[in-house]
């Protein structure tokens, strides 16, 4: 057998793992929703044929390039931690333990896991749910608290932590059990090294407060090392929440935004009508996700090398009075992705712009869906102009339901989301520049028949007509 250099049969694994996972990684399809999976994946984590985030397609093909040879086993092994995702299930006896086992050092003299694992998802499951929906699980919140520790403890080398708990529509998690685990994952990450090496922080929990909770627990240089950061809340119960009811239905303000939910005027039929039939979770009633953002919020602000973001909600977060309160210091943004959001052109630019004596801006995408302007915060137009002169490296710019509180003369009002417009107003402050992005980017990706997606959506909506792009 003829053996190649070192440098070559590395060459050689890393075209075959990153040519394999490309396949997997289309942009077909309707993949902006909430939270675009696939834009986030792409330009933030090593994964690329992660659908959400984390998560691997690998063939088994891959694994068997471990036989060939003991070099090529050698090349190998970093390049699958670089890629794997470790999959831990709290509900699970199985695979809680499976993965104890795991940490524990071998007798073969290889490696032990804990040392190859970069990549680490752990999944409540039904584990924080009502006991009526928990069937099937195998393990406790408070047995689950205890592996939890055991598994971080063994390990110092994650750069990578997804950690989502379970949508939900309707009033099933159990709060005592929910605030227990969220408390149990705080010590973990507060008295473990686990978050020695992460970077890059996925977080998807059912409220705010939650989401505060834990995210309290990062500070100092494990603060100041994170780049990339995903927040999304999962709790969706009451009217303002209900996707599948705000799609459907032209609703009225307070009823999309949420604060009918939060009226106590028992004299209003809508409340009663609301209450009966999208009831709020016990979570959403003790910790409703305006009330409580500020620490995420906070947690944000805080972190100055920030280059990716996305915060999406199933009730609407108010970003623009967190602005108005204090300024983000980033040194450079290339991600920005909000979903139902309360923000403006005068509170998502500050975003954008590096810290003092930071490089300049590098944003490279931006995605806002669901996001209302408060009547102070300017025409999106600005934004749109903004990006048109301050982000030549921009290659990515969705918008969906950009709208504003109230009728006034920069907008037209709000509509059903159903429509899914890009923007919601006839002022030509806005139409205009938002048109001049569209052809910037439509120049930028070629041939229409290569447009991605979200570029022929914005297209179709914003320009009217393919004509345009004739001239």
């Amino acid at each position: 057998m003829v053996h190649l250099p070192a440098e070559i049969i590395d060459k050689i694994l890393t075209h075959l793992i990153e040519n394999h996972l490309w396949k997997y990684f289309p942009w077909a399809g309707k993949v902006l929703s909430w939270h675009p999976p696939l834009l986030w994946s792409d330009l933030t984590c090593t994964d690329q044929s992660a659908v959400h985030g984390h998560g691997t397609r690998l063939h088994e093909s891959i694994y068997s390039l471990r036989l060939v040879s003991r070099e090529w086993n050698c090349g190998i092994a970093p390049l699958l931690a670089k890629y794997t995702t470790w999959n831990i299930h709290l509900d699970s006896d199985q695979s809680t333990q499976s993965a104890l086992a795991c940490l524990e050092n071998r007798s073969d003299h290889l490696p032990p896991t804990r040392e190859l694992v970069r990549r680490l998802r752990i999944e409540p499951g039904k584990i924080c749910l009502r006991d009526e929906a928990s069937s099937g699980t195998t393990n406790d919140y408070k047995t689950a608290g205890t592996y939890l520790y055991g598994l971080l403890s063994g390990l110092d080398r994650v750069e990578s932590l997804d950690l989502s708990f379970l949508a939900v529509y309707k009033n099933n998690y159990d709060v005592e059990k929910t605030n227990k685990l969220v408390e149990a994952i705080r010590h973990g990450l507060t008295e473990t090294n686990v978050l020695r090496r992460v970077a890059d922080i996925q977080l998807k929990v059912p409220t705010t407060y939650h989401a505060g909770r834990i995210l309290g627990a990062i500070s100092g240089d494990r603060q100041t090392q994170l780049s990339r950061l995903l927040v999304k809340i999962e709790d969706s119960s009451g009217v303002a929440g209900d996707r599948h009811y705000l799609e459907t239905n032209f609703m009225d303000t307070d009823e999309r935004d949420g604060t009918i939910e939060e009226s106590d005027d028992e004299d209003d039929e809508r409340v009663a009508w609301n209450r009966e039939n999208f009831p709020r979770s016990d979570l959403q009633l003790r910790y409703p996700n305006r009330r409580n953002q500020k620490e995420l919020w906070d947690f944000v602000f805080s972190c100055p090398n920030l280059e990716a973001l996305s915060i999406a909600s199933t009730h609407y977060l108010n970003l623009h009075e967190i602005v108005r309160e204090r300024r983000p210091s980033f040194q450079g943004l290339r991600v920005l992705h909000l979903g139902r959001v309360y923000a403006a052109s005068s509170s998502i630019i500050p975003l954008l712009q590096p810290a003092e004596n930071a490089p300049a801006p590098r944003l490279q995408r931006l995605v806002l869906n669901d996001v209302k302007a408060p009547d102070d915060g300017g025409l999106w137009g600005e934004l749109a102009g903004d990006l048109l002169t301050d982000a030549p490296d921009l290659d990515l710019a969705f918008f969906w339901n950009l709208s504003y509180f109230d009728f006034c003369e920069q907008g037209a009002g709000l509509s059903s989301p159903a429509d899914s417009t890009v923007i919601d107003s006839s002022d030509d402050g806005d139409l205009e520049p938002i048109q001049a992005l569209a052809r910037k980017l439509a120049r930028m990706h070629g041939d229409k028949d290569s447009w991605p997606f979200w570029l022929r959506e914005t297209v179709d909506e914003i320009l009217y007509s393919d004509d345009e792009f004739c001239e």
